[in-house]
């Protein structure tokens, strides 16, 4: 890692300029810059120059530069063609070879040739995505304003930054950048994001869904959104957009009033959103999975209201005997339901016939097995990477799409005909 200080020089008429904030009076705002730092403390000062730019000035700047910038830094002139029609591409290239990864460094952008501001500002966000750099400063010398500052306009170069974090979990569900920005941010910018109990929320939120965790998935999106919400009254323009998009991301989760541990059709349209947003994100493993868990539900829809046992009893008796009877087409006299008490195997064949018969319209009871059994299946691919099938990503997620418009259309007929209350 090293410190990287990079300007331009123009081949204009350099004239002393006395930038008050800093109180140094001199032509060149790279020595004004530079002269605020220790000694040695860039380890590369990198001036990029046009051929009549060197010949103007170069020489006069280096002499400066030398005087205080230290013994041990590292200080040359990087040529640039003056061709704005056919070099605006090695311009862009040869920006990006001035800078290693994990590099802190320091741009001076008061004197960019022409164009050439736009093609360090496209520079700008291209390195900080490749190469991971720490961009401390963006300076500009406002020679026309009364008191002729220096400004540091690095913030605008973060802005992309914050909004790539947004975009990241908005269109996979991982707040992490998020985070890594909140944990890194050194300015006031964007504080409405910068906050350490809204990353907090949104990352115990992103975790729940990748961990298809349905019964507390709209709490945290809740607790996440009712902070947004508020933020949102108390900024405007740029962060408001942002928390905007993850209202509108997010907000579908909270819809339903769903109370965690009944097993109503809140409960079973808070799975297909759920579904749906697995699916949106690629996440089929975990779409897969609440595809299975979803179908397992319905078993619990045969419990008696006085059946006061341990909710993960029950969860394996009927949830899981109800997948059971799916694949073995009801066929109750199998061994896989020896192990049941009489009054359990009793309530949920009255219940699976009574579901089957509702839904025959659309899925039989072979069809019903061959539905439950390729999720299964592809289900336990992932579990054993791929061993079990040799489908392609495309028709896994094809088949994914498939059994979530079946799944919605089989909860909808059993919510008609009073199965799901």
């Amino acid at each position: 890692m090293a410190r990287v200080f990079i300007s331009f020089l123009g081949a204009g008429k350099y004239q002393k300029v006395n930038y008050k904030n800093i109180s140094f009076e001199t032509e060149f705002i790279q020595q004004a810059i530079i002269s605020q730092k220790d000694q040695d403390f860039f380890n590369r000062i990198r001036i990029l120059t046009t051929p009549t730019s060197k010949q103007m000035h170069w020489k006069n700047l280096k002499i400066k530069l030398n005087d205080i910038a230290g013994d041990k830094t590292s200080i040359e002139n990087v040529m640039l063609s003056e061709n704005l029609l056919d070099d605006q591409w090695t311009w862009f290239e040869t920006i990006l070879a001035l800078v290693n990864d994990g590099d802190e460094v320091w741009f001076d952008m008061t004197h960019g040739y022409r164009a050439f501001s736009i093609i360090l500002s496209a520079a700008l966000s291209f390195i900080q995505k490749s190469k991971n750099i720490d961009l401390k400063a963006v300076y500009y010398g406002a020679h026309e304003a009364e008191e002729k500052p220096i400004i540091d306009m690095v913030n605008f170069y973060r802005i992309n930054e914050w909004a790539d974090g947004v975009s990241q979990l908005v269109d996979t569900a991982d707040a992490t950048k998020l985070a890594s920005l909140a944990q890194t941010a050194e300015s006031k910018s964007f504080q409405s994001l910068n906050d350490p109990e809204l990353v907090s929320a949104l990352l115990n939120l992103t975790n729940i869904i990748k961990n298809v965790d349905v019964n507390h998935v709209q709490e945290k999106a809740e607790r996440a959104l009712s902070i947004i919400r508020n933020k949102c009254g108390e900024c405007s323009g740029a962060d408001q957009q942002l928390l905007s998009m993850i209202i509108n991301k997010f907000a579908q989760l909270t819809v339903t009033p769903y109370e965690g541990g009944k097993y109503n059709i809140e409960y079973f349209n808070l799975q297909i959103k759920l579904i749906e947003m697995l699916i949106k994100h690629k996440f089929l493993m975990q779409a897969f999975t609440v595809m299975r868990e979803c179908i397992a539900s319905f078993g619990m829809l045969a419990i008696m209201e006085e059946d006061t046992r341990d909710h993960r009893v029950l969860r394996k008796i009927y949830a899981e005997k109800f997948i059971a009877s799916v694949l073995l087409k009801f066929n109750w006299g199998n061994r896989a339901f020896t192990d049941m008490q009489p009054n359990d195997l009793h309530q949920l064949k009255r219940f699976a016939e009574r579901f089957v018969e509702n839904i025959d319209g659309i899925l039989s009871k072979n069809a019903l097995k061959k539905f439950v059994y390729k999720i299964k299946d592809i289900r336990n691919g992932f579990d054993h990477a791929w061993t079990s099938g040799n489908e392609r990503i495309q028709d896994i997620e094809n088949v994914a799409r498939s059994g979530l418009e079946t799944l919605a259309s089989v909860i909808k007929e059993a919510h008609k005909m009073g199965l799901i209350q």
